[in-house]
């Protein structure tokens, strides 16, 4: 028969009662300890259990130590092995409908997540729910692919070793080991310091990656290069999935590192929410946390894929319009193209979010007047609150001739 011990006094342990497998003395066996009634005890003791836990001890104070395991049926009813520890199955004893499943003791939707680790090995995680996708790791493309934004991409080489003399394998390409002057780099590279590195081009649209110059691949119907490390691409930017990206701004090591209200959150800043109506119009509340919506699928990479009277801009196909009253409800007229409201992102929330004087006014931040005078230079007193006649984002709320430069009409 097992035993299970109890913590008498400073350092007393008796073994009294049945308990889960683990304990390293609280056994039948022959006491490695002294012995008194019926028991073992050290003046400094090691273990105890208390009938539902094992736990180890110093002098001073004691932790939980959970039976080790390589699988669930090494542990007791009501456990799982995780780790290599028999750890509490909070889902023991929980039943849930056909379309269900049970995630720490909660019934969820089958394809409900929170993290990629819920989904399989071609899904991944996107706003609590399991999206399918082409790859997860390089591993999932064939020998010569790699997983670019979860779509595997075929490339030139993986490594120096798939290329000829005199060259090394960035970003899926096979380019001249060094550089001495620009003819020695690729299209769209410029030669740093001996080293051939992105330049700073606008991207080429594209529809496939032979749309694309030389070294480049199509990403999101844009022409981009791919990278293999940091060094790969240029200043301001990483290296993440194989393509270049900005540099993360707002990354932290602790809470006071991050702008109020912001926190902490797994080395980045983020909002706290307890739903969508706490987040920004771009983010969506997922684990109590603020993040960035996730973003469609393409409906377009040109404008030849809209229907007439619509260009194709940031992948969506958007209607023509000359004022607020050609497109639809709930959307205005924007540089000549159709936008929902929705995805203009407040200034402000309340008038606190602004600096001081000014209050926040749908959405803005704006200084109270009663005269021009009040105002900055340029500014004129409007409805009560400062106004900028010359702010614009397009030559299209420009009059008189004027164009839009820099945000205001000149």
């Amino acid at each position: 028969m097992r035993k299970s011990g109890t913590m008498l006094g400073g350092s007393l342990v008796l073994c009294l009662a049945l308990v889960l497998s683990g304990c390293p003395f609280c056994f039948d066996d022959e006491c490695e300890y002294d012995c008194y009634d019926d028991g073992c005890y050290d003046d400094c003791y090691d273990y105890y259990c208390d009938g539902n836990l094992c736990y180890e001890c110093d002098c001073y104070s004691c932790w939980p130590v959970y039976p080790s395991c390589e699988y669930d049926g090494q542990c007791w009813p009501g456990e799982v092995c995780q780790n290599n520890l028999c750890t509490y199955d909070l889902c023991y004893g929980v039943y849930c409908f056909d379309n269900e499943r049970c995630v720490d003791g909660v019934c969820v939707p089958i394809n409900a997540c929170r993290t990629d680790a819920d989904c399989g090995a071609r899904a991944i995680c996107v706003a609590g729910a399991c999206q399918s996708v082409q790859c997860k790791q390089d591993a999932d493309c064939g020998p010569m692919g790699l997983c670019v934004s979860n779509s595997c991409l075929t490339v030139e080489c993986k490594a120096d070793a798939d290329c000829g003399p005199g060259e090394t394998c960035r970003g899926g390409s096979c380019v001249p080991a060094g550089c001495a002057s620009q003819a020695d780099c690729a299209e769209g590279e410029t030669c740093d310091h001996g080293v051939c590195k992105p330049g700073d081009q606008p991207p080429v649209s594209c529809s496939t990656s032979a749309d694309c110059p030389s070294s480049l691949v199509c990403l999101d119907g844009a022409c981009v290069k791919l990278c293999a490390m940091n060094s790969d691409c240029p200043d301001g930017f990483v290296c993440q999935d194989h393509v270049c990206v900005a540099e993360p701004q707002n990354t932290c090591r602790a809470s006071s590192e991050c702008p109020e209200p912001q926190v902490c959150l797994d080395g980045h800043c983020a909002l706290l929410c307890r739903g969508d109506i706490d987040c920004p119009p771009a983010q969506i509340c997922q684990d109590f946390a603020c993040v960035d919506r996730p973003r469609p699928d393409p409906q377009c990479l040109r404008d030849a894929d809209c229907p007439e009277g619509h260009l194709c801009v940031d992948a969506l196909c958007r209607m023509l319009c000359g004022s607020d009253e050609a497109c639809g409800p709930d959307q205005f007229c924007d540089c000549g193209i159709c936008k929902d409201r929705s995805e203009i992102p407040p200034e402000c929330r309340v008038t606190s979010d602004c600096p001081v004087p000014e209050e926040c006014v749908d959405g803005q931040c704006r200084r109270a007047c009663c005269e021009n005078d009040e105002c900055a230079e340029g500014e004129v007193c409007q409805n009560g609150f400062c106004f900028d006649p010359l702010a614009c984002a397009c030559d299209a709320d420009c009059e008189g001739g004027l164009r839009c430069l820099s945000g205001r009409c000149q």
